[in-house]
């Protein structure tokens, strides 16, 4: 596999535009102590972490150091995104129900209220799907 520098990589005054820029946005931060919210203690949100955080749109700036942010990350399911709690490996809690079709048991995963039919699983997969 053969490299082929881009056009600007390969004309040496767009590479030299290139390089300024990078300096002069990277002077545009400067690193800043902050105090967590959690612990109380001071941290530094350095000049990188600053593009960082710019790079990727975020206006606003850490409230709680690399540690606190770290423990409140793996106090966090496992699931890896907002909604239900559930973690991997951890066990649905499931409530029974009777089946409004067949009258049969129906086994469901939210608590029924009596205001909507609940279907066992053999009724519900017989329904036509409204997606």
């Amino acid at each position: 596999m053969v490299y082929v520098p881009s056009t600007s990589e390969s004309d040496p005054e767009k590479l030299k535009t290139k390089l300024k820029t990078r300096r002069l946005v990277r002077n545009m931060y400067t690193d800043e102590t902050l105090t967590c919210v959690d612990c109380g203690r001071q941290f530094t949100f350095t000049t990188g972490e600053q593009e960082f955080f710019a790079s990727k749109g975020f206006t606003n700036k850490p409230s709680r150091c690399t540690d606190c942010r770290a423990a409140r990350k793996s106090g966090r399911s496992g699931s890896g995104g907002g909604g239900g709690g559930e973690g991997y490996g951890r066990q649905r809690e499931m409530f029974t129900a009777t089946c409004s079709q067949c009258g049969g048991v129906a086994e469901v995963p939210f608590q029924p209220r009596g205001d909507k039919p609940v279907y066992c699983r053999d009724c519900f997969a017989q329904r036509p799907s409204y997606r």
